[in-house]
């Protein structure tokens, strides 16, 4: 993958046509950011980085969704974090944060039951309007939270 990154829809597993999401504010650290917690992503690492835009009176529930999702995904294999945040300012778009150890642990991640449930759930209550995913290797050791 080198210095550039490549993107790719999770629309069509989510069930609905894809759309151009906003972006959002300046990023906050995850878990108050301080340097006691700032986490090391090794090179070759691989960061994948959704964003989900809810539906306007099913965000709660989507929240609730995702925060499943995020508890369960922790423990699969080769995953160094997961989690999504909210946006301060459009309380309706989701970001995600995962960093696997291989794309290949996490095209498994996306085969789990936990995975296909979350999305079956997403998809059949129409939780979300739109979704996007952008994948980059970590090419300089980079740190989390900071």
């Amino acid at each position: 993958m080198g210095n550039s990154h490549n993107t790719i829809t999770i629309a069509s597993r989510l069930g609905f046509d894809p759309h151009p999401l906003p972006a959002f504010g300046d990023a906050r650290p995850c878990e108050g950011g301080t340097a006691a917690r700032r986490r090391q992503v090794p090179l070759g690492m691989f960061i994948f980085v959704a964003t989900i835009r809810a539906h306007p009176d099913r965000a709660d529930r989507l929240a609730e969704v995702l925060g499943q999702l995020s508890a369960a995904s922790r423990s699969d294999a080769g995953c160094r974090e997961f989690s999504f945040n909210r946006d301060v300012e459009d309380p309706l778009v989701f970001r995600s944060l995962e960093v696997w150890d291989s794309v290949e642990q996490e095209a498994a991640h996306r085969e789990t039951d936990h995975e296909k449930q979350a999305l079956t759930l997403v998809a059949s209550e129409g939780l979300a309007l739109g979704a996007e995913m952008k994948i980059y290797q970590a090419d300089l050791l980079s740190t989390l939270g900071g």
